[in-house]
């Protein structure tokens, strides 16, 4: 019952926030206007207004919410997900917001991690890979000459290439 009667709290902070009503009392923000109205420490009226904003944009955890099957810390756990990357977020919800249901609040803590991880792996991958490049010509004496830029991966493959012919490694047939 408590978690409901919050949920309304932070509907309702919400809907003064889009409709700007803490502006009738002199306010510029509706954190202001809910630190002051409540008595409350200004950390805590921006916390719950940052909240209340987030939860309009994240529908199946507001429904998850609403039904009772995920609860405020574990929505407070998807809603610094969502700060991290909103598009990505908006993309998963649905399977952390699964993930919120049966799992406890430190597991989920643990989810969001890994999934952070993941996000960042495929951010910085996807812009190696797009910058990957690779070109060779024959120049007039017949000489290939190769030119470009690898991923981390293929660069330690090809600086790692055991010895050909000459016995040296590619490391050691580098000029200087």
């Amino acid at each position: 019952m408590c978690e409901l009667l919050e949920l309304e709290r932070l509907r309702r902070l919400a809907e003064i926030e889009r409709r700007r009503l803490f502006e009738r009392d002199g306010h510029l923000s509706a954190a202001s206007w809910f630190a002051t109205r409540f008595r409350i420490a200004w950390g805590t009226a921006r916390g719950h207004t940052h909240m209340a904003r987030a939860l309009t944009q994240m529908p199946a955890t507001l429904r998850a919410l609403e039904a009772g099957d995920v609860s405020l810390s574990a929505a407070r756990v998807l809603v610094a997900v969502r700060d991290t990357n909103p598009e990505a977020f908006d993309l998963s919800e649905r399977q952390l917001v699964d993930a919120a249901r049966v799992h406890t609040v430190n597991d989920l803590h643990r989810i969001a991690s890994f999934w952070r991880q993941r996000i960042d792996r495929d951010r910085f991958d996807g812009g190696l890979s797009a910058r990957r490049r690779l070109h060779a010509s024959v120049s007039f004496d017949g000489m290939v000459r190769v030119d470009g830029d690898l991923d981390p991966e293929a660069g330690e493959t090809l600086l790692t290439a055991p010895p050909c012919g000459d016995g040296r490694g590619i490391a050691e047939r580098r000029p200087r």
